[in-house]
């Protein structure tokens, strides 16, 4: 017959008939072995009790000192769990919020729902952190550049603390952002990695990863690059119309136009000039060119124009 050993408030559970497996104490009764929390001396008083009685009557009362003990923590860890829900529900909306403002262009809405002294990273490379007024000017270029921007493709889960693995109220979220580029008419389809933390209830810290080269290599459009050498009458006067802000640089911005300008390294030709001009609408580009207006601009810079030579990348 399998049978136990009861002594006090301690029971040795035996199996196959003979060998004991487990000790469980629940005081420290000398009857216990001094490793199972008891002092290892005379042994209490005992009786020999039926498994089936064991099982029944000291596992029970095992189980419900235990479930007794434990009670209180898991109330605890479950209203821990609740508030954590209910905090991040809120930030959740707001971060949703934020984006919104995004996608319809409200930047008013959009800085309202950031902390006056949030932190906010961008995707460029070697990009620096910017203020919340920095960064709404910076989203709100993107809107010069893409139509159509829409965001709610979106995948959103809980931040987690990174010591404990709990939930902090922070808010994550997988985007396939989409929209249309102005210029060339290309569909966007950038998938995005986000954050937003909080303070206050408003975002203080917000992060972007995504594609940047790809994004703005989609957005942009193609150019044709054209190499023009002449001479000058005195570079240092040339160049400075070629200074950035410069009346003349802006003008050829406005047709589309960018320029890098260079001068010969021989020092025995110092009014040698080349310039890399970058052209977005080649034909508004040819439709200027020869015109009375476009020579006198060049002409009032110190341009020789009978020393003008084009060369078109092959």
């Amino acid at each position: 017959m399998v049978a136990a050993t009861r002594a006090n408030r301690y029971f040795v559970v035996p199996a196959r008939g003979n060998a004991q497996i487990g000790t469980v104490c629940f005081n420290s009764c000398d009857a216990c072995d001094p490793g199972d929390g008891g002092g290892g001396g005379t042994d209490c008083a005992s009786e020999v009790i039926q498994a089936a009685e064991l099982s029944f009557a000291h596992l029970t009362l095992f189980t419900m000192k235990y479930l007794l003990f434990s009670m209180p923590f898991l109330v605890l860890a479950g209203c821990a769990t609740n508030a954590n829900n209910a905090v991040y529900k809120k930030n959740l909306a707001t971060a949703q919020a934020v984006l919104a403002a995004h996608a319809a262009a409200d930047y008013d809405t959009w800085t309202t729902l950031h902390h006056e002294d949030a932190v906010i990273w961008d995707a460029n490379y070697g990009s620096e952190s910017m203020t919340r007024d920095e960064a709404a000017v910076l989203y709100a270029s993107h809107h010069e550049a893409i139509d159509g921007i829409d965001g709610s493709d979106a995948v959103w889960l809980p931040g987690v603390d990174t010591l404990t693995l709990e939930a902090d109220g922070s808010v994550r979220a997988y985007i396939n952002w989409k929209g249309t580029a102005l210029a060339t008419g290309v569909a966007i389809d950038l998938r995005a990695y986000h954050y937003w933390n909080f303070k206050d209830g408003k975002v203080v810290a917000e992060g972007n990863y995504y594609d940047a080269g790809g994004l703005i290599a989609a957005a942009s459009p193609a150019t044709t690059t054209l190499s023009i050498t002449h001479e000058v009458e005195d570079f240092d006067r040339w160049a400075e119309a070629w200074a950035e802000g410069s009346e003349n640089v802006k003008n050829f911005a406005d047709m589309g136009v960018t320029a890098r300008i260079f001068q010969s390294s021989d020092p025995k030709r110092p009014q040698d000039v080349n310039i890399l001009f970058d052209i977005i609408d080649m034909e508004a580009w040819n439709a200027a060119q020869g015109t009375p207006e476009m020579v006198s601009n060049a002409e009032s810079h110190g341009v020789i124009m009978k020393t003008i030579a084009s060369y078109e990348e092959r």
